[in-house]
């Protein structure tokens, strides 16, 4: 007799629901009677067991049979029917055309704790009949664990003696859903409702069917899956849409899921996929949506993608993924969002992706990517979102990226580019955020950037940009974030930035800017950093300042200010770092400096500072970083002080 193999899922292989008593399933004419029997043994952690035998020609029984998904839950709740997946029975010998004999078992927990089970089998009219209770039918509620129990034979009236289940059909999906609950620990899942139960699989939790009962979606948000997809998904031929979100599932990517010609959407993220993207992916020439980021997913990008030419977001982002980026992926004319960053990808970036006249959102960040920002780009009309960030990237910025007039987020710091910032940039009046820090950069501040009234981010910092700021930038009144610093900027700060009433954060640090700060009524009153250290300012701190009460952040330090230190900044209550040192300031701290209650850093170190130490400064008990060496001052710094960092610069001994 052929060895009888089959994928019952965790409810399908409590086939012993026949084992307990005897009753005959009859087929159709020609059959022959086939003994078989069922074996099951209770495990440790309160799971049953079960396995099936059948008589071997010459009287003996067989080896127990495990098929893969063979456990009845500890677990289940009292009275529910569970049922298993349709099995055809075939006798050895019969040609592959006999239809043989469909079966479904049932079982279900009694309030006693003993298993009950019955049997269903396929009717003419295509109808289950109803459950046959065999005389002996229960399974006891403590067997000891670990002894394979064996039920009296049944005998089984079929053309042919196998266990399957009939492809392409809605068995068929039951029993790949069974596979996949057993392979990701559905027993553990958050939610399960109805699985491996005889409601229709459209009542399944996260399952959808058409009208022929067919599964064409498989959707869980963050529903505890753990272990590996199984290849049985792949059996699932009208499926439209895998998404599992949120997950600890680990293992590869079945290549069988290529088999899915229907599929329009794969979701796998969030979990811990490793191994290769199978380049049978490529088969899926419906697919609009692939999304894979967030996984230990690694080799190459296949080039096979290059045939998912319906695809819409191809998202990659976060994997170990290597090698360079495909040409072939310039084929995919319909894609809107491309993101492979955070990977370890090498090499240009293809100059095919100019061709993707459709793209919104082109994200290559955190790579290896080197060599230069490709002209073509500037053919990609209705791109909104550029992120070309921490690569390493040569070369100039094109020009040609001023024709994304469409473009609100522009991000290519942290490379290598060289060569002045294109006027061009001037043209994209919807940019949002332009991040071009940390960079080679070098030449003017274009006026043109002046023309991006919607900016709220303008990252122009650790390059070598030279000649003023331009007074243009004032024009930028939503603008939130100003970072320029070190550069190798001169000229004054343009007045004009001062009536930026948005403007929270304004970074000039390590230029040559000098004069004085501009302040006038009313201005800067939502800054809340004010970074001007390292430069060349003069004159007196302004007591203007006192009024920027919103200010978390000022640094003045390494200038040339002369003249007190304004009592007004003791009006910054909100202050936590507050840095004079190294100008040329002289006069006693004033008092006020004691009710700056927040403030973490008082770096006063390095001025001409007189007179003793305010005892008001007892008042600043999470101040962690003191210097107030090389001054003139006397007294004693208040024992309430606990400086943490470079004590040996405070330069005052500490009050007894």
């Amino acid at each position: 007799m052929a060895v009888m193999r089959n994928r019952l899922g965790a409810a399908a292989v409590t086939l012993l629901a026949m084992a307990l008593g005897v009753a005959t399933v009859h087929a159709q004419a020609s059959t022959v009677d086939i003994e078989v029997r069922i074996t099951a043994q209770r495990l440790a952690d309160g799971r049953t067991e079960f396995a099936l035998q059948h008589r071997e020609p010459e009287g003996t029984w067989s080896d127990r049979i495990l098929p893969r998904a063979r456990f009845f839950p500890a677990t289940s709740e009292a009275g529910g029917w569970l049922i298993s997946t349709a099995v055809t029975v075939r006798a050895p010998g019969a040609s592959g055309d006999h239809d043989g004999t469909e079966v479904r078992i049932a079982a279900r927990r009694l309030e006693s704790g003993r298993i009950e089970f019955a049997l269903r089998h396929l009717e003419p009219g295509a109808e289950w009949s109803a459950r046959v209770l065999p005389r002996a039918r229960f399974f006891p509620t403590s067997p000891r664990a670990g002894r394979w129990l064996v039920s009296s034979p049944l005998t089984v009236a079929v053309p042919e003696i196998v266990l399957a289940e009939e492809p392409g059909s809605p068995g068929a999906d039951r029993a790949a859903l069974v596979a996949f609950y057993d392979a990701t620990r559905g027993d553990h899942w958050q939610t399960s409702t109805n699985w491996l139960t005889d409601a229709p699989l459209h009542e399944w939790y996260g399952v959808s069917t058409n009208a022929e009962g067919r599964v064409t979606s498989l959707v869980f948000p963050p529903n505890w899956l753990r272990g590996s997809l199984p290849p049985e998904l792949g059996e699932l031929t009208e499926l439209e849409e895998l998404s599992l979100d949120w997950s600890g599932l680990t293992g590869p990517i079945p290549p069988a899921l290529g088999k899915l010609s229907r599929l329009r959407k794969l979701v796998l993220v969030d979990a811990q996929l490793s191994g290769p993207i199978p380049p049978a992916l490529g088969n899926l020439t419906g697919l609009t949506e692939l999304k894979l980021h967030r996984n230990q997913l690694s080799g190459t990008i296949p080039p096979a993608l290059g045939n998912l030419t319906s695809l819409r977001v191809l998202s990659l982002f976060t994997n170990n993924l290597t090698g360079e980026m495909p040409a072939e992926l310039g084929r995919l004319t319909h894609l809107e969002q491309l993101d492979v960053g955070d990977n370890g990808l090498s090499g240009p970036i293809p100059v095919e992706l100019g061709a993707l006249t459709a793209l919104t959102e082109l994200k290559v960040w955190r790579t290896r990517v080197s060599g230069l920002i490709p002209p073509e780009l500037g053919n990609l009309r209705a791109l909104r979102k550029l992120q070309l960030w921490r690569n390493r990237l040569t070369g100039p910025i094109p020009p040609e990226l001023g024709n994304l007039t469409h473009l609100t987020f522009l991000d290519l710091s942290e490379n290598l580019l060289t060569g002045p910032i294109p006027v061009e940039l001037g043209n994209l009046v919807l940019l949002r955020s332009l991040r071009l820090d940390v960079n080679r950069l070098n030449g003017p501040i274009p006026p043109e950037l002046g023309n991006l009234t919607l900016l709220t981010h303008l990252t122009l910092d650790t390059n070598r940009l030279n000649g003023p700021i331009p007074p243009q930038l004032g024009n930028l009144t939503s603008l939130l974030i100003l970072s320029l610093f070190h550069n190798e900027l001169t000229g004054q700060i343009p007045r004009e930035l001062a009536e930026l009433d948005s403007l929270a954060n304004l970074s000039l640090s390590t230029n040559q800017l000098s004069g004085p700060i501009p302040l006038p009524e009313g201005g800067f009153r939502a800054l809340r950093w004010l970074a001007l250290h390292e430069n060349d300012f003069s004159g007196r701190i302004p007591p203007q300042l006192g009024s920027l009460t919103a200010l978390t952040i000022l640094t003045l330090s390494d200038n040339q200010f002369s003249g007190p230190i304004p009592p007004e900044l003791g009006m910054l209550t909100s202050l936590e770092t507050l840095e004079l040192g190294r100008n040329q300031l002289t006069g006693p701290i004033p008092p006020e400096v004691g009710n700056l209650t927040t403030l973490r850093v008082l770096r006063l170190d390095r001025n001409r500072l007189s007179g003793p130490v305010p005892t008001e400064l007892a008042n600043l008990t999470s101040l962690n970083t003191l210097w107030l060496e090389e001054n003139e001052l006397t007294g004693c710094v208040p024992s309430s002080i606990h400086v943490i960092f470079d004590r040996e610069r405070v330069g005052v001994p500490f009050c007894e």
